[in-house]
């Protein structure tokens, strides 16, 4: 069976990765096991080691959950254990703020701190 070679643009596609960052994030990629192709001056990337790299990434990721730490998952596929305390990131919603409100809330909490700070310090 012929093994599937992708050029830049699929390869970053497939990492969820603009073209421009895939460029500046290759020699990572390569250190985790991104396996590129010369044939003259074209270069391709296997497939199997994109898949290898996001497989990875997820299993990292799983683990960290599951960890003391519970860091939060970032990828939709990460599985979560079922007493994971967070909700996933995809459940979460962008919060509603009166920058005004609150920064005057804020002024009043420090007390002019922050204007003296700044005064002290130009």
């Amino acid at each position: 069976m012929a093994e599937l070679l992708l050029s830049a643009k699929q390869s970053a596609q497939r990492l969820g990765l603009s073209l421009r960052s895939f460029y500046r994030y290759r020699h990572k990629l390569i250190a985790r096991g991104l396996q590129a192709v010369r044939a003259g001056r074209r270069i391709t990337y296997r497939e199997a080691s994109i898949d290898r790299i996001i497989e990875r990434a997820a299993e990292t990721e799983s683990a960290l959950a599951r960890s003391e730490a519970a860091q939060m998952p970032l990828r939709s596929n990460v599985v979560l254990p079922r007493d994971f305390p967070f909700k996933s990131v995809a459940q979460l919603r962008a919060m509603t703020v009166d920058y005004g409100t609150l920064a005057a809330t804020l002024e009043e909490i420090s007390g002019g701190f922050l204007k003296q700070w700044v005064d002290e310090n130009q």
